[in-house]
């Protein structure tokens, strides 16, 4: 729409389109093709939705940098205002004080003007801004990406800004609470791009462009589904009650056996002698880490997986011990390996654990290691998400005093589950409580006990001991690069000329050269926004790392691959211009 033209796999906002007006007085739109709910006029619910693009703003060689641009959301069907140029960025009418009606607006303005470069959050006018952060002078230049998302229940717009072409600045953030959004826009919008030149001018270029929304539910849908969760509470509760009875009595037959019941309830605390008998004399190895070996045992029928710790941690944090593992018996989460007991005597430190067929990730991803590559690209995404949630859990959604920074996360502690075809059912964390059963302080003695491989190690972990959340993010950001790339990160002992490497091509825009064959045309797109978040989780500076929150509603954006869906990813083809 207006001087917005598509050129090859981007779309440039600003050119001019009639081959008259030269570079200067353009204005331009983009949106997608079809409108998008914003709420429900039955049920007056709001929708939620994440958007995620990645955008150039170019300046002209002998200009003065003008305007900047904006992502919408306005009435459907859109039209570009007239006299809408310069500074208005195609949003309103030069001289409007405040769009009325059909030509009312939300937009996340990123604004270059007089080089007051400033990201805002504006409503109805482009002249003030509703909140704005300030950005360094002439930092909107060059490729960036930003992340914007709309929270229905709360009203609450978010938008992070982050430089492509210089990650050591930023993320940028600014927020906003929508004031009553039903009265703002109407039931649908369009959603899309704006940008304006006036007497300055540059380039403004959408070069990819995912958005997903969440729909508000029926009344009659919401009321279906709470009864059967009321029916399959019920259920579960007789199964439940029946199941007590059963324990009860088994307690009072064979009051012997208590510790050895995997379906009891509390705690439960093993005897070497058990644990032995169990491994055969911990005869069947399935692997090793930093913190001991693991054995493959059986209980009562049941797979389970023997960690034998490491001697030299006995001495460590041995009064609460038990305490610990039993706090860690009590988080559960479906992509957290369960603890189903210990073995606390003498000298004799064990973890009873799950026990997952399908094998560590190591023996998976990498595809120079003998049955490695073995994953399919949808497969190594859905193993991305998986690993994301699980750390989510650890990091945001336990109580305070009880969450947990993982310290060893890397391939070989990531579990994996196959169904009979060989399909990935799940995908869970392994060793991740060992760092709070061994008291983890921030001194250099624990750095030295759980030094693991120092390739996935965060620098202020490995230079000063500094232990917090986005340790686990760094490691978090390497693991993503293998997973993508098919490669191992530790390359004598280090995974600096591993992460130079995808740094280069991924500088050179080539992404197919880092990515596992595998990884198709379609899916190039959910690659690419992999990278993009790993490369932001190993940015040297911890307090400029996406939190596990943050990077799991950037991958929920690109959840599948092949054809582009509209509440999903949004490509080109899909747009008007």
């Amino acid at each position: 729409m207006g001087d917005a033209l598509q050129q090859d796999n981007l779309v440039d906002l600003t050119v001019d389109t009639s081959y008259r007006r030269g570079i200067h007085y353009l204005k331009g739109r983009m949106s997608y093709v079809d409108p998008v709910p914003f709420f429900d006029g039955a049920t007056h619910e709001l929708t939620s939705f994440v958007t995620q693009f990645t955008f150039a703003i170019k300046p002209i060689q002998g200009e003065i940098r003008g305007d900047g641009m904006a992502f919408f959301l306005s009435s459907f069907p859109p039209t570009v205002p007239v006299n809408s140029t310069g500074g208005n960025l195609g949003l309103i009418v030069q001289g409007d004080g405040n769009a009325l009606g059909v030509d009312r607006f939300v937009a996340i303005v990123f604004k270059t003007f007089n080089n007051s470069d400033h990201i805002g959050i504006d409503i109805n006018s482009a002249s003030s801004s509703k909140n704005e952060t300030a950005l360094p002078d002439f930092s909107l230049n060059g490729s960036m990406t930003a992340c914007i998302t709309f929270n229905g229940t709360t009203g609450m717009m978010d938008a992070s800004l982050q430089l492509n072409d210089n990650r050591s600045l930023g993320p940028f953030k600014v927020s906003y609470q929508l004031p009553d959004p039903m009265s703002l826009l109407p039931p649908e919008v369009a959603v899309g791009f704006s940008a304006g030149t006036g007497d300055y001018s540059e380039r403004h270029q959408i070069m990819s462009w995912s958005f997903t929304t969440t729909l508000p539910q029926r009344k009659g849908q919401t009321r279906k589904a709470t009864r059967n969760a009321l029916l399959i509470i019920a259920a579960c509760s007789i199964v439940l009650v029946a199941g007590i009875i059963v324990l009860l009595r088994r307690r009072c037959l064979f009051p012997d056996r208590q510790s050895i019941q995997l379906g009891s309830l509390g705690p439960r605390q093993f005897s070497p002698r058990q644990l032995k008998r169990a491994t055969n004399n911990f005869s069947h190895l399935l692997g090793e880490g930093a913190f001991g070996l693991v054995y493959k045992g059986t209980l009562e029928d049941k797979e389970v997986a023997v960690k034998k710790l490491s001697r030299r941690m006995v001495g460590v944090g041995a009064t609460d011990f038990g305490n610990e593992a039993r706090l860690l018996m009590a988080i559960k989460h479906k992509n957290l390996v369960k603890l189903l007991g210990y073995c606390n005597r003498g000298e004799n430190r064990l973890l009873c654990l799950e026990y997952l067929s399908g094998g560590s990730l190591d023996k998976l991803i990498y595809a120079k290691t003998p049955g490695g590559g073995g994953l399919d690209w949808c497969a190594r995404h859905q193993v991305v998400q998986g690993i994301c949630s699980g750390l989510q859990y650890l990091h945001h959604e336990l109580d305070p005093e009880q969450r947990i920074v993982h310290m060893d996360l890397k391939a070989s502690n990531v579990l994996i589950s196959r169904n009979e075809r060989g399909d990935i059912t799940n995908v869970k964390i392994a060793d991740f409580g060992l760092s709070k059963l061994f008291r983890a302080d921030l001194t250099h003695s624990y750095t030295e006990l759980v030094i693991g491989l120092k390739a996935y190690m965060a620098p202020e972990y490995l230079s000063r001991g500094r232990i917090s959340a986005k340790v686990d993010i760094y490691c978090f950001g390497v693991l993503i690069l293998e997973i993508v790339t098919g490669d191992c990160a530790n390359v004598n002992d280090s995974s600096v000329e591993f992460i130079d490497r995808v740094r280069r091509e991924w500088g050179n825009g080539d992404v197919r050269r880092i990515t596992v064959e595998s990884c198709s045309d379609d899916c190039i797109p959910q690659a690419r926004n992999c990278i993009d978040i790993a490369l932001d989780c190993i940015q040297e500076d911890p307090d400029r790392r996406p939190d596990a929150t943050e990077i799991g509603q950037r991958l929920s954006l690109s959840r599948t691959c092949g054809t582009v869906h509209a509440m999903q990813a949004i490509s080109i083809d899909r747009t008007q211009v």
